[in-house]
């Protein structure tokens, strides 16, 4: 949060012991320490009360739910599944591309059959 080094700190040391004095340095010293536990304890309790607050909203359920994948329906029209890596991807796109490459030639190649023999 704050980038303070050694040298910085020991002259806001040396600031401090002239500015307030030996004898109630210490007292200040445990009045900054008290008010930054306060601090942090309250940002600690502002995060759970905002964690607990996300959970009764149920934003993770929300966000599974809401369709936040552009590719979803390639995913499932070319059957790919999680996990898988960059290598299947592409021999299972490949083969359902030439497996349709393949149905639609043969759907080509009945449908010339047909018209060559109604020509005949």
């Amino acid at each position: 949060m704050f980038d303070i080094g050694g040298l910085e700190l020991l002259i806001i040391g040396i600031i401090a012991l002239i500015v307030v004095g030996p004898k109630d340095l210490p007292r200040l010293v445990r009045s900054v320490s008290s008010i930054i536990g306060k601090i942090k304890s309250l940002s600690n309790e502002l995060r759970s009360g905002l964690n607990d607050l996300a959970r009764e909203v149920d934003v993770e359920e929300f966000t599974r739910d809401a369709d936040l994948d552009p590719f979803k329906d390639l995913r499932e029209e070319e059957g790919l599944k999680p996990g898988m890596t960059p290598d299947q991807i592409t021999k299972k796109i490949l083969s359902n591309q030439t497996k349709k490459v393949s149905r639609t030639a043969t759907v080509k190649l009945n449908e010339s059959e047909k018209t060559d023999s109604a020509n005949e």
